[in-house]
């Protein structure tokens, strides 16, 4: 995924380079330059959305529709739980069924605004928790074991982000802004604390806590969403020159993209 984040941030100052050496033409030109330049990033980003399902091997990216994987440890501490487990045969489906509700550059201050929405992300796979939580009272303990089944519905994640050139020839993503509002959550959890009726409860436990979480605690949630994107952006963003980025990862000829998935 990283190099996908790269190419899209080199597409953006390359079509930045040439505005800027436009300057010197109307602002009527400028706007209608800008225009081309959104419709050229909403077919990148249905390029991103056309490779999803099978990644991109030369480059390291697996497949990210689904997403899945092996084993992934979960620790989750808040006002109301503190989770510990584990969730193994991950599969996240969704992620590349969403609307591009808004997206367009700026190329004055280099900056991307974006607005996405997601009809609904699938998480299914096998999971072991132990929770301590106070959402009922006073402290206790939720134990489970057994077939993790959740749907995040109608999540819309939105922002802007500036690329700064650095010296070294790279570039840096900063000021990453991101909000994020989720719709609803249905959760179909098995095995919580080997009783029926406990799972049924906890299960409708697991929605509101996952509505409260985005809902009243959106700085968490954002500032979770911004460490997840800006460092390992900026990681692969300061390892790869921008000259001829996009010709050596996706051969991209005459400055146009492939019509079908680079399988």
């Amino acid at each position: 995924m990283y190099r996908f984040i790269f190419v899209f941030c080199a597409l953006l100052l390359l079509q930045g380079g040439q505005a800027l050496q436009d300057s010197e033409s109307s602002e009527e030109l400028e706007i209608e330059g800008r225009s081309v330049f959104d419709d050229d990033l909403r077919e990148f980003v249905e390029f991103l959305r056309l490779q999803m399902p099978c990644g991109y091997e030369p480059a390291g990216i697996p497949p990210l529709a689904p997403l899945q994987a092996g084993y992934r440890a979960v620790e989750l501490t808040t006002d109301n739980a503190a989770i510990r487990g584990n969730v193994t045969n991950l599969s996240i489906t969704g992620l590349d069924d969403f609307d591009v509700s808004a997206l367009g550059f700026n190329n004055v201050i280099q900056k991307v605004k974006y607005d996405l929405f997601f009809p609904e992300i699938l998480f299914t796979g096998l999971y072991k928790a132990d929770i301590i939580t106070k959402i009922f009272g006073p402290s206790m303990r939720v134990y489970g074991d057994g077939d993790l089944h959740l749907t995040l519905k109608d999540l819309r994640i939105y922002g802007s982000f500036i690329l700064r050139p650095k010296l070294t020839g790279s570039v840096r993503m900063t000021r990453f802004k991101v909000k994020s509002e989720l719709g609803a959550v249905e959760s179909k959890l098995t095995g919580i604390m080997d009783s029926p009726l406990k799972t049924k409860l906890i299960n409708a436990w697991i929605e509101e806590f996952i509505n409260l979480t985005f809902n009243d605690s959106q700085e968490d949630v954002n500032a979770a969403l911004k460490n997840w994107v800006v460092p390992p952006a900026n990681q692969a963003l300061d390892k790869v020159p921008i000259i001829g980025v996009l010709a050596l990862i996706f051969g991209i000829v005459d400055g146009s993209l492939p019509q079908e998935p680079l399988c």
